[in-house]
């Protein structure tokens, strides 16, 4: 049997024949317009943009096919997309378009999980089957992705205060894809067989036109399309902003202070991160809203800890103090209720029940965790849990580790707290650890290769969460690893520096069952030749008195007696009654009572809540001495053909870092007045001057020089000087 593949054009004897003419006739829409939101702070334009197109359905085929977004920059207004390395030509020499400056597609599984007829997806409707990116099949010159998921949001941090830019977000599809040919020689009647096979992203068959641009077009796909971009700010994808700083007197919280907007509740665990952006600074709020974590409990979690799935719930609550609901969407009533539909209601984030009904608060928002939400009183935010999977350096898993002890332990001691294994990881466990030092071995533990006796340890564990102690595994293995049997300190039933302590018994309530779980491995290594230099090694043939101190094992050993020939041992029992008889004891460079607190990084847990007032987003102050010291004016010396936005006829000098409520008062060097300026808005901090004398800037331009301005603001002033430069 022979094969051969290719793509050819079918002689057109399928049902679907009738359409293409149709759209060949009608062409294929592009997904909807999506409505961008932009705002600006120093050195930063925020972009926001809702996800409207994502439900798209293309009027010709009745697919879904929305597949993306590109971000389009310009200096220009809009006139460009860019420079001529951004210019797109076809194999003809014709220019066809131009280069996004940022692009956001499905990721593969979104593609292959995206239904075919929208997003009201049954169990048993069509999906998309095939994942889209790479060049398009029918346009190559255009990308439709490297799968990198869609995001909502971008921050474009290349801009310069002062100079104005234009941004359009425009949705794309993925285009028809239709069949593939194969030809199957057939040994048996001499003959070749073609076998059609259709894109499962075409579930109808459609074939588009046999014509494309006046060309033949021997696939009878159709390529991707893109919504226009608009061309001035009536348009709902198309923008133009200066950035900026906000006025000097406003607040609005930065990425290291967002835990003081976000109040944290008492009770809650996770501690992944929290972001937002400032989508529409017209719509912000001063209402009080609660976030809320809802998520499942997983089959193998400890302690309640219900990680799965997580979604945060937003509604508004009276006050921060009871946070009751301010608005209730639904009631029901508990008489025709089993008693399971009662617990699922009550779970709910805000949930209350009062006499024989349930109350739902309205959601403002419901959001999965780790993507953008949708605009909410002027905002989006996002919850990013930490990561799912373990890291190659899992340190970036310890969040905090506070120290109970001498400055000179904390500097010699280097340790690890890690996983034990990813079957721990998955139990997700949002514990934290004390771990108690002592200045001789004390607990007993589990040993790897004394299996007859134990080990004892020099510290103590307990899991502040649960208030129980952890029972320890001792890992033998000597100082290096993974142990060669001839390691020092190996099978020796003692804890030397660096062995692993694992916690085997770490004892978790699972399925109201107290069960001891291995969770974390602990490691504790020490600066021996630091601390200790110049120290000589344990020899048999010497004699030690009380108070010498020698290596022995990788481990420094201290004679609390004279002896001669007795290894370093922390216990030994010469004549069987118990008591020990070592006349060393182990060197630690701690002492009793000294301890530690390991808080590791959690997941976002069933409950966890935060509280926003959001009258603290771009909250005004009272404007002091220190705001009036930051106005600057920008350029300065201002000299003409400066990158400030100046144009033909248009000069602009800029006042920045301005309170949002002032006046401005521009003097020639002689005291006389040139113009004034106003100022007023809640959040703006800069003003612009066209260079122009008058009361309302309609003069003629003013001459090079310098110039005085003063800044008013209620009974306060600040005065400054520019120049001017031909």
């Amino acid at each position: 049997m022979k094969s051969l593949r290719y793509r050819r054009l079918l002689p057109l004897i399928f049902m679907v024949v009738l359409i293409s003419g149709i759209l060949a006739e009608e062409g294929f829409p592009p997904p909807d317009t999506p409505r961008l939101f932009a705002t600006t702070r120093h050195h930063r334009v925020f972009l926001a943009w809702d996800s409207e197109a994502e439900a798209s359905i293309d009027s010709v085929t009745g697919y879904a096919d929305f597949e993306g977004y590109r971000i389009y920059k310009s200096t220009d207004g809009g006139d460009t997309w860019g420079g001529p390395d951004q210019m797109l030509y076809d194999y003809d020499g014709n220019f066809v378009g131009w280069k996004p400056f940022a692009q956001f597609d499905l990721s593969e599984e979104e593609d292959e999980e995206f239904c075919m007829y929208g997003s009201d997806c049954a169990v048993n409707d069509p999906k998309r089957e095939i994942e889209i990116s790479g060049p398009d099949p029918l346009n190559p010159r255009f990308n439709l992705g490297e799968n990198s998921g869609l995001q909502h949001t971008f921050v474009d941090s290349n801009v310069t205060d002062g100079v104005e830019y234009t941004y359009s977000v425009i949705s794309y599809d993925m285009g028809l894809r239709t069949f593939d040919v194969e030809f199957v020689w057939d040994d048996n009647d001499s003959t070749w067989i073609a076998d059609t096979t259709w894109s499962p992203s075409n579930p109808d068959h459609f074939i588009g036109p046999d014509s494309l641009n006046g060309k033949p077009n021997p696939t009878l796909g159709y390529p991707s399309l893109e919504c226009n971009t608009g061309s001035s700010q009536d348009d709902l994808n198309f923008v133009t902003v200066i950035p900026g700083y906000y006025a000097s007197n406003v607040s609005f919280p930065s990425e290291d202070e967002i835990e003081s907007f976000f109040i944290r509740q008492e009770s809650t665990l996770g501690t992944g991160g929290i972001s937002y952006i400032i989508v529409d600074r017209d719509s912000l709020s001063s209402s009080m809203l609660r976030f809320e974590i809802q998520a499942d409990l997983g089959s193998t979690a400890g302690e309640g800890m219900a990680c799965e799935n997580p979604v945060v719930y937003v509604y508004e609550i009276t006050d921060s103090v009871s946070q009751n609901p301010a608005e209730i969407e639904q009631s029901f009533g508990t008489d025709t209720l089993t008693a399971s539909q009662i617990d699922s209601l009550l779970d709910l984030p805000g949930a209350t029940e009062s006499g024989s009904e349930i109350f739902i608060p309205l959601y403002r928002s419901i959001t999965e965790v780790n993507r953008d939400s949708e605009m909410l009183d002027g905002i989006r935010f996002r919850f990013d849990n930490i990561q799912d999977f373990i890291p190659e350096d899992q340190s970036a898993l310890v969040d905090t580790v506070i120290w109970f002890a001498d400055s000179s332990t904390i500097d010699a001691m280097e340790g690890t707290l890690t996983y034990f294994n990813i079957a721990a990881f998955n139990r997700r466990l949002n514990f934290d650890y004390k771990i108690d030092l002592y200045s001789t071995p004390t607990d007993s533990t589990s040993s790897q290769f004394c299996s007859s006796s134990y080990s004892r340890v020099p510290l103590r564990v307990t899991n502040i969460t649960t208030g129980r102690q952890v029972v320890l595994k001792h890992l033998d293995q000597g100082y290096s690893f993974p142990p060669p049997l001839s390691a020092e300190g190996f099978g020796d039933c003692e804890w030397t520096r660096n062995e692993p302590l694992i916690f085997q018994g770490d004892t978790l309530e699972i399925d109201t069952v107290l069960t001891p779980v291995q969770t974390f491995t602990l490691t504790n290594d020490f600066d021996l030749e630091e601390l200790l230099p110049g120290l000589n090694d344990w020899s048999s043939s010497d004699s030690y008195q009380e108070g010498d101190m020698v290596q022995q094992r990788i481990m420094a050993w201290e004679a609390t007696e004279a002896n001669s020939g007795v290894e370093p041992y922390s216990f030994i029992d010469d004549d069987g009654d118990g008591i020990n008889d070592s006349p060393w004891k182990p060197y630690y460079p701690w002492s009793d009572g000294e301890y530690l607190i390991v808080k590791m990084k959690k997941f976002f847990t069933d409950g966890d809540a935060w509280v926003v007032d959001m009258s603290e987003f771009g909250k005004s102050h009272e404007v002091k001495e220190d705001d009036l010291d930051l106005i600057r004016v920008v350029p300065n010396p201002y000299i003409v053909h400066s990158a400030y936005n100046e144009k033909v006829g248009s000069r602009l000098l800029r006042f920045a870092r301005l309170p949002n409520e002032c006046r401005i008062l521009i003097y020639t060097i002689t005291g006389e007045l040139v113009t004034s300026l106003e100022q007023s808005d809640p959040y703006e901090g800069n003003l612009w001057w066209n260079l122009r004398s008058g009361h309302n800037q309609d003069g003629p331009e003013v001459a090079p020089g310098l110039y005085i301005y003063v800044v008013e603001v209620d009974d306060r002033q600040r005065v400054g000087k520019f120049a001017i430069v031909r």
